[in-house]
């Protein structure tokens, strides 16, 4: 029983010698992060809505994909398409392939190519703009590019470089540079 005994206490003496041998020897998966831009979470097929203080919808924004980054508390979109409403006039819309929100939600930074439409209503003008690097302001409707711009509205054109536009009632756009135009008086 002594002969056993000890050939067992030496066997489990060996295997917590190889157990510790391995776990020494074993990398450990590392809890701190890699240097770099890791999203803390995301959202497909994303849909927005922040309303006035009436209740009623203030701005929308939707996209197919969405990635919040903690580091610089800064949101991605993908394809992104903005409303900016007014109860009395049709909504403007905002259209890009990238969208980068500030931290509180309330500047839209749309990089590269980008789109602000508004459908004409009687005597509401309406209006295509194409532009880059566009920014928005969304409580104030405010919009500012310095890149090249143009302007459609039924028979008429405008092309600038960089603007200063106020997208709510009334409606301003301040062109900056380089201002051509093309007005047919109906």
């Amino acid at each position: 029983k002594r002969r056993t005994l000890g050939l067992f206490f030496l066997v489990v003496l060996v295997s917590l010698f190889i157990w510790w041998q391995l776990e020494i020897n074993t990398p450990q998966p590392s809890t701190e992060r890699k240097p770099g831009r890791f999203p803390d979470y995301y959202a497909e097929q994303l849909n927005m809505t922040r309303y006035n203080l009436e209740g009623l919808p203030h701005y929308t924004i939707q996209a197919p994909r969405m990635r919040h980054f903690e580091q610089d508390n800064t949101t991605e979109l993908e394809q992104p398409v903005l409303w900016q409403f007014n109860p009395q006039h049709p909504p403007w819309v905002v259209e890009g392939e990238q969208a980068q929100l500030d931290g509180e939600s309330e500047n839209i930074f749309l990089s590269g190519p980008a789109v602000i439409d508004r459908a004409g209503e009687g005597e509401i003008t309406p209006y295509h703009i194409t532009t880059r690097d566009l920014t928005v302001h969304t409580p104030s409707g405010y919009a500012e590019t310095t890149q090249p711009i143009r302007i459609d509205s039924r028979d008429h054109w405008i092309s600038a470089i960089g603007m200063q536009g106020w997208l709510h009632e009334p409606v301003r756009i301040k062109l900056l540079n380089q201002v051509h135009g093309y007005y047919e008086s109906p």
